[in-house]
C-alpha cells in the first residue's frame, strides 16, 4: 500500500484532534484491513503509562499477563527484545511488577485483570474463558486453535513470532 494513501485513510478516521484520536484512528484503519471489530495493544512498556492511557482512552482495559521472573530472565538471553543478560532481565521484570502493583488495587475489575502465564498454559480454556468475560467478548473454543489459522505478517519478520504456529500451552 502507498504510505500516503494509508495516512489519508487514517486521517479520515480521526474522531478528535488529539493524540488519542490519531492513535485510535491508526488502529481502526488496521481493523478495516484485517476485518476485525476490536483492537488491542500489547506493547509491554505501556504498563508505565496506564493512567495516561486511561486519560486518553477511558474505556481501555488492561490484561496484565505475568510470567515467572526466572523464566522471563532465562528466555531474555535468547530474545531480540529483552535484556541480553540475566541480571538486567531479572531487574527489568522486578521493576515492571513493582510498578504495576498499585494498579491491582486502584483499578476496578472491569478495567484491570491479572493472569499468570503459567496458569494460562496449564488451563488455557479456563483462563481464556475468564479473559473473554473480562473483555465482554464471547468465548469460542476455536480460540484455543489460533495457531492453526494465524499467519505471520508479511511486511516484517520477528524473532518473537516464530512460535505463533504452536499452541500456547506448548511454548514454555
Amino acid at each position: 500500500m502507498n504510505p500516503t494513501t494509508a495516512v489519508y485513510e487514517i486521517i479520515s478516521l480521526v474522531h478528535e484532534r488529539s493524540f488519542a484520536g490519531v492513535y485510535a484512528a491508526m488502529h481502526e484503519r488496521y481493523l478495516q484491513e484485517v476485518e476485525k471489530v476490536r483492537w488491542g495493544q500489547k506493547t509491554p512498556s505501556n504498563l508505565y503509562f496506564v493512567p495516561q492511557i486511561l486519560d486518553c482512552l477511558p474505556n481501555a482495559q488492561f490484561l496484565c499477563i505475568t510470567r515467572d521472573g526466572r523464566d522471563v530472565s532465562a528466555e531474555s538471553i535468547r530474545s531480540a527484545f529483552l535484556s541480553a543478560n540475566i541480571f538486567g532481565a531479572a531487574s527489568g521484570w522486578n521493576t515492571a511488577n513493582t510498578f504495576v502493583k498499585p494498579f491491582r488495587q486502584k483499578y476496578p475489575t472491569s478495567v484491570w485483570m491479572d493472569v499468570r502465564y503459567e496458569e494460562l498454559c496449564r488451563e488455557p480454556e479456563k483462563v481464556l474463558k475468564a479473559i473473554c468475560e473480562f473483555l465482554q467478548e464471547d468465548y469460542d473454543p476455536q480460540m484455543l486453535n489460533y495457531y492453526r489459522f494465524c499467519s505471520p505478517p508479511t511486511s516484517w519478520i520477528s524473532v518473537g513470532f516464530q512460535n505463533s504456529k504452536v499452541p500456547l500451552f506448548l511454548i514454555i
